[in-house]
């Protein structure tokens, strides 16, 4: 019997998808939370029908307000009590996860990082990252990414590449294609109820500095001036709303709508009833929202700062890539994509194609074979 124990900063239903697909594979799989909720993933919380055990190590707490000391003893201790045969953990950054990852090691246990980070995230500092480097190959026995830039970057960490397995990003695809549908069946009149323009481009996240909205909106505001008749729907909130709403009034660009925070039910409502995805972030180590709206069909444009765009945007088959710095190209491929309607669709088509590989049940047949790899050899 194989025991897996998967710890993540909170579990969402991100989560509970990738490891209810993954208790289907293995024989028991152990979702561990540090807290119920986070500050950066506030929308999260209490969202998701749990179909595995999830061990909360600080109930009804907030993720950021817990003392770091306080996370790694409790996370040994839950380790201690679960006994595991194998640890996988989201991320080297945190205390609380290496103190996982450092529980696997003194007990011969298999570790694993879940790893979401390219050189492009951020500025890089070579002493650093030869220090990041080491650290990582004494704490990990694999790594398991999302994709070819997050694969570069770990072999530039000095991991062999005979211990790094592809796959980690996807989202439940089923999910969001059944709400699309299930909304595009009510079409105009759940766009007059909602306020939703006909066709319009989306955006969904938080409304923070490393979105980018500044530049969108710039975007967008020339997109008009150019002729273009597609409405701009923003879903999300955050520390940059109330200036940008400002600026839009300011400047007088036509039909923004600022459709606020929305559940994870109701997410697939807003991709359904859209034209096109706009991605347009600073950083962003993959951008799920690139798998959600593919997976409902829509065509992405996608900033070339984005983790997901060697995987899911192939360059005027299935959406646009864009330099998130340049508001007038990205105004120029929203003009191309909203003026020809049916070449719109055929890449939305493409979308859902692309995105067709990357689903729950393709996560966990990888992380098996990952972990069977690992235990094989421990033995």
């Amino acid at each position: 019997m194989t025991r897996i124990a998967v710890l993540n900063t909170d579990v969402g239903p991100y989560h509970l998808a990738r490891l209810g697909a993954l208790a289907q594979a293995l024989d028991e799989v152990i979702a561990v939370e540090v807290a119920p909720k986070s500050r950066v993933y506030e929308f999260w919380s209490g969202q998701g029908e749990a179909s595995l055990p999830v061990e909360t190590l600080f109930p009804d707490q907030v993720y950021e307000d817990i003392p770091v000391t306080e996370q790694t003893v409790r996370v040994r201790a839950c380790l201690d009590r679960l006994a595991p045969d194998a640890v996988a953990v989201a991320g080297y950054s945190e205390p609380v996860m290496r103190a996982a990852a450092q529980w696997a090691k003194s007990h011969e246990r298999p570790s694993i990082l879940l790893l979401v980070t390219s050189a492009a995230d951020r500025k890089r500092y070579w002493l650093k990252e030869r220090i990041k480097g080491r650290l990582v190959r004494s704490l990990f026995d694999a790594i398991f990414l999302g994709g070819e830039r997050h694969r570069v970057y770990a072999e530039s960490l000095g991991f062999p590449a005979d211990r790094i397995w592809k796959m980690q990003n996807v989202a439940d695809n089923e999910h969001f294609a059944t709400g699309a549908r299930a909304a595009r069946e009510q079409g105009s009149a759940l766009r007059e109820r909602l306020g939703l323009p006909e066709r319009h481009f989306l955006f969904v996240g938080r409304i923070a500095p490393e979105k980018n909205l500044r530049t969108l909106l710039e975007a967008y505001r020339r997109y008009r001036v150019q002729g273009g008749i597609w409405g701009l729907v923003l879903v999300g909130g955050g520390s940059e709303e109330s200036e940008l709403r400002e600026w839009v009034a300011t400047n007088g660009v036509p039909e923004v709508h600022w459709a606020g925070v929305q559940s994870y039910d109701n997410l697939p409502t807003y991709y359904g009833l859209a034209s096109a995805l706009v991605l347009p972030s600073l950083s962003e180590p993959w951008g799920l929202v690139a798998n959600e709206a593919a997976a409902c069909g829509l065509p992405l444009l996608v900033s070339d700062r984005c983790g997901c765009v060697t995987e899911l945007v192939q360059r005027g088959v299935s959406g646009f890539v864009f330099d998130p710095l340049a508001p007038e190209e990205l105004a120029r491929k929203m003009l191309a994509l909203s003026r020809d309607p049916e070449r719109a669709r055929q890449m939305g088509e493409q979308s859902r194609r692309l995105v067709s590989a990357y689903t729950p049940e393709a996560w966990a047949a990888a992380l098996s074979d990952c972990l069977a790899t690992l235990l094989a050899a421990k033995r």
